[in-house]
C-alpha cells in the first residue's frame, strides 16, 4: 500500500473573478498564473474545469470565426 504521490488540490478563491478578467482580455493567462502564484498548466486546467462547469465546454475567444482567403 503506497501513498498518493500527487500534488494537493488547489482552490482559488472567486476564481469567477479572475476567469472574467482572462477572458475579456484585460490580462494573458501568463500574467493571471504568476499573480495566483501557480503554474501555466495548473491555470489552464482550472480554466477548462471551470468552463466545463459553465458548461461551455469547447467555448473559443472568437466563436466560429474562420478566415476567408482573399483573393488577389
Amino acid at each position: 500500500a503506497g501513498k498518493y504521490k500527487g500534488g494537493k488540490t488547489k482552490t482559488i478563491p472567486d476564481f469567477a473573478m479572475y476567469y472574467e478578467r482572462y477572458r475579456t482580455r484585460q490580462t494573458t493567462k501568463t500574467s493571471l498564473a504568476a499573480e495566483l502564484h501557480i503554474s501555466r498548466p495548473t491555470l489552464d486546467r482550472m480554466i477548462a474545469d471551470y468552463e466545463r462547469e459553465l458548461g461551455q465546454k469547447g467555448s473559443k475567444p472568437y466563436g466560429d470565426y474562420k478566415p476567408q482567403k482573399v483573393e488577389q
